[in-house]
């Protein structure tokens, strides 16, 4: 079931009971890990591609797989998330992401790491994360009255760290 935010006539009382809602918080929590994933990939797949290669042209070539799912699951994935288990299906999407990427350091620890493992695992990661961005407005719904939606959605926008600005400092100091 669907927990209904507590809405306060004060822009401090709706905080407030923001940061009680559970729902909130594991939600907050999950798209900030979530997000730091994706930033880390996105970053990440052209160099290990460039690295494990040495070829410009197969890096450019995984960072543009990234953006196939995009356009051949974008539609399809918005009706199907409408008639599954919203919840369950976020759940999974991330666990299955994070299964795809931990196969990297696997096979590259066992050295069989190769760059059609890269490319596929680009694709699977990129196929759910379109499913993960169809699941969001209808979550909000779910948490929340249509008519905070917006708002509390801003206030996750604005209260989560971007990973944009926090990852490539990271994968910087991790490869020096």
């Amino acid at each position: 079931m669907a927990t209904k935010l507590l809405a306060s006539s004060t822009a401090s009382g709706s905080l407030r009971s923001l940061w009680r809602n559970l729902d909130y918080m594991l939600l907050l929590s999950g798209q900030t890990i979530s997000g730091f994933g994706t930033q880390a990939s996105q970053l990440a797949f052209p160099l290990l591609m460039l690295a494990l290669t040495h070829s410009p042209v197969q890096a450019s070539i995984i960072s543009g797989l990234r953006l196939v799912p995009y356009i051949i699951l974008g539609l399809p994935a918005g009706a199907w998330v409408d008639r599954v288990d919203r919840k369950r299906l976020m759940i999974f999407c991330d666990i299955m992401r994070a299964l795809a990427l931990g196969s990297i350091p696997f096979a590259y620890s066992i050295g069989h790491l190769t760059p059609i493992q890269l490319h596929v695992t680009s694709l699977i990661e990129g196929s759910l994360y379109v499913f993960l961005l169809m699941l969001r407005h209808p979550v909000c719904r779910m948490l929340w009255r249509k008519s905070k939606c917006r708002l509390h959605w801003g206030k996750i926008k604005l209260l989560m760290p971007h990973p944009g600005h926090l990852v490539p400092p990271l994968v910087a100091c991790s490869s020096a």
